[in-house]
Parts: C-alpha cells; structure tokens; sequence
C-alpha cells in the first residue's frame, strides 16, 4: 500500500460521527482510509479501559506512538484536557463530567481518535 496515496478522514469527521452515533453502533474500526476511492478498514491502535471510566483511562496502543500530543474534547468539541508530548501515562477523568469524550493523539499529519465515556 502506498502510503503517498492514503488519506485519513478528519479526525473533526471522526468525532462528529462518534459524538451523533448510538454508542452501540460506533464500529470498532473507527478510523477508515481511503485509497483511490476504495474505501478500507483500519483498526484503531489505540485501545482505552476500562471504557467507561470515573476516574482514570489507561491507555494502550498496538504500535508505537513516540512524541504524540494527546486532546480530549467535550460532546461540544471543546478542548477539556491537553497534553503536550504525550508519555502514555494514565488519564485523570475524575475532574470531567459524564458523558462521552473523544481523545485524540497528534503529531504532525499523523493522527488517532477514539471514544471514552465518563461515569460518576
């Protein structure tokens, strides 16, 4: 597969989906590239638990992601947590409202999302 020809969707396209889906429905192969029109599949390297959460979210990916900037957005796409250079520590959620939230980890064009809910 050349990787030239790949295109992510945006993560805001992402998160509008996770955000307007029944939490039942969203897919566990929530990212999806396209190439040459062909529509695939990729799994999500990033794997939250326990997923919901109340006060922390351990987070664990199926390949490396070294020098990644993590955010968390709100159901209003607000920003409620950053974290810059990301060193795969454990989320403190216990501060965050219930409800569903999206995480998204960044560096450069390179981009991750996935869905975690908070509980109290």
């Amino acid at each position: 597969m050349n990787s030239a020809k790949m295109i992510f969707l945006p993560v805001a396209l992402l998160m509008s989906a996770l955000l307007h889906a029944n939490a039942q429905a969203v897919p566990k192969k929530s990212l999806t590239m396209i190439e040459r029109g062909q529509e695939k599949a990729e799994v999500n390297p990033i794997k939250l638990y326990p997923n919901p959460a109340s006060t922390s979210v351990k987070i664990t990916f199926s390949r490396p992601l070294k020098g990644f900037s993590l955010q968390v957005f709100n159901q209003a796409g607000e920003t409620v947590l950053e974290r810059n250079n990301w060193k795969r520590e454990a989320l403190d959620v216990s501060q965050l409202q219930p409800g569903m939230y999206i995480v998204r980890f960044t560096k450069g064009k390179e981009s991750y999302a996935q869905k975690f809910v908070v509980e109290k």
